[in-house]
């Protein structure tokens, strides 16, 4: 079933919002969380913003490029070439590529990805109504 653009467009807005959060004093994660919530948000954005890109691109497909996004993007972190460097110095860039390689992050996207995959398969199982299966030929 093909995604609605406007409301994946606003849950890419939420969910930045929230990523933003997480890293501020709005909330008190416990401190063993560190930074991954907001690295698992980020990887639900990706996997939204694919999902608002390509609306007819099944959930699994989302989330194998969703996640191949977010491991280049944090491998990238390891090569050492100066533009990429200056760039991740930048507000944005810092915020969409980051700036430190830990392998932890791999974990962090992995788990956005599914719970992002998850929430997606929970919704288009609920838009399909018990009354629409009934109603289906040679039932």
């Amino acid at each position: 079933m093909p995604r609605n653009r406007i409301f994946y467009a606003l849950l890419v807005v939420g969910t930045i919002a929230l990523g933003l959060a997480t890293r501020s004093t709005l909330f008190h994660l416990p401190r063993i969380l560190g930074k991954y919530p907001g690295d698992s948000l980020w990887a639900v954005m990706i996997f939204l913003g694919i999902g608002m890109m390509f609306p007819a691109l099944s959930t699994p497909r989302t989330a194998w490029l969703a996640a191949v996004i977010c491991f280049v993007v944090e491998t990238m972190k390891l090569v050492p070439w100066a533009w990429l460097i200056s760039l991740r110095e930048t507000a944005l860039g810092h915020l969409f590529l980051g700036r430190t390689f830990t392998w932890q992050n791999y974990i962090a996207y992995s788990v956005g990805v599914i719970l992002a995959s998850l929430g997606e398969a929970l919704i288009a199982r609920r838009r399909v109504s018990p009354h629409s299966l009934s109603e289906r030929p040679g039932n």
